[in-house]
């Protein structure tokens, strides 16, 4: 995910008067939290992330069970290279609820942004006692056993994930890396390149299957899958990830 904070100070001055006319309203009756949320996605979107946390922490003080002021929060966090905020709120969270399932799954993800392999898998582990069929923890398991470089391991667990959710993009897209990571890119291409021209590919979807181009020789084709989302710069920045 690659951010861009606003520069011009009319840009900054109008989130500024959105953000005052979004409280001025708050005060307004039948306002709940919908416009603090909506405002710190602004401010999220815009690259202050600092801004939004706060506002996002401010809504979940005054409703716990606000899923998207937490997701959003947890995300803003990751975005700002700030994972270990996000362990420390979430862990704190979980002392008042150790199996709060929301803050689980948004505790395992900051662990990953924070390249904790160990921790996140404790984690995801925990969730699958609560939900022995939960898709999304069988993956963050897989992402982890990837990031140990235990790769069959971590296609186990995809494949698992995607004998409940068979056409989810975002797993197959952790699949087809993860073979190619282990060796088998003709199998991975073959898994992702169907997919990466459809209007449903996700940028991470193209972007994995540039990698598996690059993994497998191809390096023209894998620019043209980094190309539509990113710039060069960036494109030679991600590479040099895996050579």
């Amino acid at each position: 995910m690659f951010n861009q904070k606003l520069k011009l100070q009319g840009g900054i001055t109008v989130i500024t008067s959105i953000l005052l006319a979004a409280c001025s309203s708050g005060t307004q009756k039948n306002q709940g939290p919908e416009a603090l949320v909506r405002v710190a996605d602004s401010l999220r979107k815009s690259g202050d992330n600092e801004m939004a946390s706060r506002l996002y922490r401010q809504v979940l003080e005054a409703d716990p069970t606000n899923q998207e002021a937490r997701q959003n929060l947890s995300r803003s966090w990751r975005e700002s290279h700030q994972p270990e905020a996000a362990i420390h709120y979430f862990r704190e969270e979980l002392r008042k609820d150790p199996n709060a399932i929301q803050n689980l799954e948004e505790l395992g993800k900051a662990y990953i942004a924070a390249n904790n392999a160990d921790e996140a898998i404790k984690v995801y582990k925990k969730l699958l006692i609560q939900k022995s069929t939960d898709p999304w923890a069988m993956t963050g398991i897989g992402i982890c056993m990837d990031m140990q470089d235990k790769h069959e391991e971590a296609q186990s667990y995809y494949k698992k994930a995607l004998a409940i959710l068979p056409a989810n993009l975002n797993i197959l897209s952790n699949m087809g890396l993860s073979l190619a990571l282990s060796g088998k890119t003709n199998e991975a291409i073959s898994l992702l390149s169907p997919y990466a021209d459809t209007p449903q590919a996700t940028p991470n979807l193209r972007h994995n299957l540039a990698i598996v181009y690059a993994l497998d020789g191809q390096q023209d084709r894998a620019n043209s899958y980094f190309s539509p989302d990113i710039s060069k710069k960036e494109v030679a920045s991600n590479f040099k990830n895996y050579f």
